[in-house]
C-alpha cells in the first residue's frame, strides 16, 4: 500500500490520486479538451507545492496556455514569479538544437526533477504534447522515448501526462500510446473515461471494468487476448490469436495453442505456468509466438486467475502484447550504453596516455587559458623554473618569473611569447633569457602556439627548451672549425708560398727541378682546394652559416664572378653570353653565399665545356623570386647520375679520372641554396647541353640561422647579466 506522502491529487475527478512515478496520457480533439484536463491538473500541482512544467505545441501555444492558467488561478502571477511553473514551446524542449534526441530529453527531465527538490518543491508535474511529429521516424523515436520513461520514472518524484491528438493518431499509433502509458483519458459520450493499460500491471483492475469497456479496449489495442480453463486448456474461440497465428480453432483448441510457441521457450514457459498454478497468483513471462507467415516475434504475456466462490481457480484470462520493437529498442539502448561505456573507457585511457605523453616530453610545457592563468604543466617545468607544479596551477604566469630578450633587456608581459601568441593568433618562437640571478640566467628557446576552438582563441601552449648545452656544443663546433681551418690551411699556404718563391728564382734550379716544383705546386693547390671544400662542407653540416646578410645587387655579384673567371673563359675561347632581365634591384641577401653559388656553377661549366664551346648566364626576376640559369654545351650529365650529383663527394662516371675535382662543389652549392630557402634543378643532354636553374626568394627568412646566431650572441649575456 502506498504511503500517503507518495500519493498526489491529480485534480481530475475521473482519476483521483496517483502515486509518484505515474505516466498516463490523454487523447484530445479540441483545444477545450486540452484545457479541461491540463488546467485543473496543473492547478492542483501548484497548490501542492510541485514544480509544474508545461511543454506546449502549435495546436495550443504558450500564450494561450498562460492565458488559460491566469483565468483559472487569480494568484497565477505569484507562481510564475516564484518559478514554480514553466510554460514553453516544444522547440525549446523536444527539438532543442533542431532535432529530437531521446537521451538529452530524458536527462533534461531528470535535471528538472533534481532542481525542483533542491529548491524545496515536493516533486515535479509534467505535460508534453508531440503534436509536432509529422513522420514515421520521429513517431518511432518518440514511442521509444515514452517506453524509456516507463523504465525509469518509478525512481523519481514525477507525474507525467502526455497529450495526443486523436486526429493525428492512426490505429497503430493509438496502440503504441496505450502500451506506453499506465492509463489513457478518452472522451466517451461527452465525458472523460479512464482506460487502464494491461501493459502496466493493471490487469486486476481492468477485469473489474464493465464488459463494454473491456471489449472496446480489446478492439482498440488489438492485443492477443485469451482465456483458458483452470488447466490451461482453450475451450472458447480466440479470434485475435487465430488471426495472428493462422491457427484454426480446431488447431489451437485444448493445448494446441502451445504449438505456436518457439520450441526454445517452451520449457521456461511451462515452469512459470506451473509456479503460478500452484501458488494461485498472476504470472508474467516473455516468449516468442510464430506469426501466420512463420516469423517469430517477442510477446509480453500476462495471465490472471479468475476464482470461483469456493476459492478455486475457475479460469485464466490474459493478454499477449507484441514487444519485439520495444525489445529491439531496448537492445539498441543497451548496445549504445555499452558503446558509451567503451567510449568513456577509451577517453579515460586516452587521457592517461596524453598525460604520460606530456610528462615524457623532455622540454617544459605550460598551458594557459585566455586569462593567462596556468591550466596545466608537466614536471619538466620544475628544474627550469624552480617551482612545484601544485603551487602554480591557476596562477598568472607572468607574475612568476622574469624574461629578457637576446640582448638582455627585460621584457614586459605583453611582449613575451605567450602573450604575443594570444594577441596575434600566430605561433611565436625565439631565444630568450630566463632571469634567475646574476650568475644563473638560463637561455631558453621558447615556442608559443595559440589554442583555437571554433575560431576563438581559448588559450596558449608554450614549450620552454633549455639550450644551455646546445650553446656549449655550438661553441665547441665553431672552435673545432676555426682550429681545423687554421691548422690545415696555414701549413698548406706556407708550402705553396715557399714553392712560388723557389720557382721565381729560376737561376738556382734546373729545368727538371722547375717542372717538379710546378707539379708539387699544382698538387698543393689541389690539396688546398680539397681542404677548403671539406671545411666548407663540415661547416654546413655543423649548422655554421658564415655568410654576411647585406644589401647587394645580384648583377654586381654576377659581374665579380665573371671577371674572376675571365682568364679561364679566354683560355678556352668560350663564347660567353649573359641575359639580365628588367627590374633587378638590390635586395638583402647573403652576398658571399650568392657569389659562391655562381662561381661554382660557372667554373664547373667552364671545366666541362670544350674549347670554342658556349656558356650563358641568365638572371631574371619574378614577383617574389630571383632566378639564375647557367647553361653550357659541355659533356653533359648522364641520366643515371642527375639525381646523385648533389651528393657529397659524388662524381659522374663520364668525368671521373678525366677531370680534377673533389665532388664537394655541387654538394656545398645545394646546401647553401637550401639554407637560403631556395632550390636548384638540373636538366642535361649528354654531349649537347646542361642547364642548372637556381631559384632564390627575394625575402630571406632564415629563422634557423637567426636563432642559432642569437644563441651565440646570448652567451655573453648569460655570463654578464
Amino acid at each position: 500500500m502506498e504511503e500517503k506522502s507518495n500519493l498526489r491529487e491529480t485534480g481530475l475527478d475521473v482519476i483521483g490520486t496517483v502515486p509518484w512515478g505515474t505516466h498516463f496520457c490523454q487523447f484530445y480533439e479540441t483545444k477545450q479538451d486540452l484545457l479541461d484536463v491540463l488546467v485543473p491538473y496543473f492547478k492542483e500541482g501548484l497548490e501542492n507545492n510541485e514544480l509544474c512544467v508545461w511543454v506546449t505545441s502549435e495546436f495550443l501555444n504558450t500564450k494561450e496556455a498562460t492565458a488559460a492558467m491566469k483565468a483559472a488561478i487569480p494568484s497565477f502571477s505569484k507562481y510564475l514569479k516564484k518559478g514554480q511553473i514553466e510554460i514553453f514551446p516544444h522547440t525549446a524542449w523536444y527539438l532543442k538544437g533542431g532535432r529530437f534526441e531521446m537521451k538529452r530529453v530524458l536527462a533534461d527531465w531528470v535535471q528538472k526533477h533534481d532542481q525542483a527538490l533542491t529548491k524545496g518543491f515536493s516533486g515535479t508535474r509534467v505535460s508534453g504534447n508531440p503534436f509536432w511529429i509529422d513522420n514515421k521516424k520521429d513517431w518511432n523515436d518518440f514511442a521509444t522515448y515514452e517506453a524509456a520513461i516507463n523504465r525509469v520514472i518509478d525512481q523519481y518524484k514525477l507525474v507525467v501526462l502526455c497529450t495526443y491528438s486523436s486526429k493525428k493518431c492512426g490505429f497503430s499509433e493509438i496502440i503504441d500510446v496505450v502500451q506506453n502509458h499506465e492509463f489513457a483519458l478518452i472522451k466517451q459520450r461527452g465525458k472523460w473515461a479512464n482506460i487502464e493499460s494491461a501493459g502496466h500491471n493493471k490487469m486486476e483492475a481492468a477485469l473489474r471494468h464493465s464488459e463494454e469497456r473491456f471489449r472496446s479496449y480489446i478492439e482498440m489495442t488489438e492485443q492477443l487476448v485469451w482465456t483458458t480453463n483452470a488447466r490451461g486448456e482453450v475451450k472458447e474461440d480466440l479470434p485475435t490469436w487465430r488471426k495472428y497465428t493462422g491457427q484454426s480453432f480446431r488447431q489451437l483448441k485444448d493445448s494446441g495453442w502451445s504449438k505456436a510457441l518457439h520450441p526454445g521457450d517452451v520449457k521456461r514457459v511451462v515452469k512459470v505456468w506451473k509456479n503460478a498454478v500452484s501458488r494461485k497468483i498472476p504470472y508474467e513471462v516473455e516468449y516468442r509466438i510464430r506469426r501466420y507467415d512463420g516469423l517469430y516475434r517477442y510477446f509480453l504475456v500476462r495471465g490472471v486467475p479468475v476464482f470461483s466462490t469456493d476459492g478455486n481457480i475457475h479460469e485464466w484470462v490474459g493478454t499477449c502484447i507484441d514487444i519485439s520493437d520495444r525489445k529491439k529498442a531496448e537492445e539498441e539502448l543497451v548496445k549504445r550504453a555499452e558503446q558509451m561505456e567503451d567510449l568513456n573507457r577509451f577517453l579515460k585511457e586516452e587521457s592517461v596516455k596524453k598525460e604520460a605523453l606530456l610528462e615524457s616530453i623532455g622540454d617544459a610545457i605550460i598551458a594557459l587559458d585566455e586569462k593567462k592563468k596556468i591550466m596545466a604543466l608537466n614536471k619538466n617545468t620544475e628544474p627550469i623554473f624552480g617551482w612545484k607544479t601544485k603551487d602554480v596551477l591557476g596562477k598568472p604566469l607572468f607574475s612568476l618569473f622574469k624574461l629578457a630578450d637576446e640582448t638582455g633587456k627585460i621584457l614586459p608581459p605583453n611582449l613575451r611569447p605567450p602573450q604575443l601568441a594570444l594577441a596575434t593568433n600566430q605561433v611565436i618562437r625565439g631565444i630568450y633569457l630566463l632571469i634567475k640571478g646574476k650568475q644563473n640566467n638560463l637561455p631558453l628557446q621558447i615556442t608559443s602556439a595559440p589554442v583555437i576552438l571554433e575560431k576563438k582563441t581559448i588559450g596558449v601552449i608554450t614549450v620552454y627548451k633549455d639550450i644551455s648545452q646546445q650553446i656549449a656544443i655550438d661553441r665547441a663546433k665553431d672552435e673545432f672549425v676555426s682550429i681545423a681551418s687554421h691548422e690545415l690551411r696555414t701549413p698548406l699556404s706556407t708550402i705553396a708560398w715557399s714553392i712560388e718563391q723557389l720557382v721565381e728564382d729560376e737561376r738556382k734550379l734546373s729545368n727538371p727541378q722547375i717542372k717538379s716544383l710546378n707539379r708539387i705546386y699544382s698538387q698543393t693547390q689541389r690539396i688546398i682546394k680539397l681542404t677548403n671544400d671539406l671545411l666548407d662542407a663540415t661547416k654546413m653540416e655543423l649548422g655554421v652559416f658564415p655568410y654576411k646578410l647585406e644589401e647587394i645587387n645580384p648583377l654586381d655579384i654576377a659581374s665579380d664572378a665573371i671577371i674572376d673567371l675571365s682568364s679561364q673563359i679566354e683560355l678556352k675561347k668560350i663564347k660567353f653570353k649573359t641575359h639580365f632581365g628588367k627590374g633587378i634591384n638590390a635586395y638583402k641577401t647573403y652576398s658571399n653565399a650568392l657569389y659562391m653559388i655562381l662561381h661554382n656553377l660557372l667554373s664547373n661549366a667552364i671545366k666541362f665545356t670544350p674549347k670554342g664551346g658556349k656558356i650563358s648566364l641568365s638572371i631574371t626576376k619574378e614577383e617574389k623570386e630571383i632566378i639564375f640559369q647557367v647553361s653550357d654545351s659541355g659533356l653533359g650529365i648522364p641520366k643515371t647520375a642527375q639525381d646523385k650529383i648533389f651528393q657529397k663527394a659524388y662524381r659522374a662516371g663520364n668525368v671521373k679520372g678525366k677531370f680534377e675535382g673533389s665532388g664537394f662543389g655541387l654538394y656545398i652549392t645545394k646546401a647553401t641554396i637550401d639554407r637560403l630557402g631556395g632550390s636548384i634543378t638540373v636538366k642535361s643532354v649528354k654531349n649537347k647541353e646542361t642547364v642548372f636553374t637556381v631559384i632564390l626568394p627575394l625575402t630571406q627568412n632564415n629563422e634557423e640561422s637567426r636563432l642559432r646566431s642569437s644563441t651565440f650572441d646570448m652567451i655573453g649575456q648569460v655570463n654578464h647579466l
